[in-house]
């Protein structure tokens, strides 16, 4: 993956601070696609990831990003406290 996923956004509020991985990133996709069938060891599993992120679709990762802004507005309202209950 990408190393600048795994920096914090400069933009973001200090309470409102996650990695970019976590916001952006449909994990259930990534998920379902790398274990649809079993995998054998770290190195296998390793290459279904790469294969498997760099295969997202742009439309996907654009929706993420979509979604990333409106809870990070969300959550800077809430001064970093439980906001999911105002999406």
């Amino acid at each position: 993956m990408p190393k600048q996923f795994y920096k914090r956004h400069e933009s973001a509020p200090s309470h409102c601070q996650k990695t970019l991985a976590t916001c952006l990133v449909p994990w259930s996709v990534i998920h379902q696609r790398v274990y649809e069938t079993r995998v054998h060891d770290v190195d296998e599993l390793r290459q279904r990831l790469l294969h498997v992120w760099r295969g997202l679709e742009q439309s996907l990762i654009d929706d993420a990003v979509d979604q990333w802004q409106t809870r990070l507005r969300a959550c800077d309202r809430a001064s970093g406290g439980h906001f999911e209950h105002t999406l």
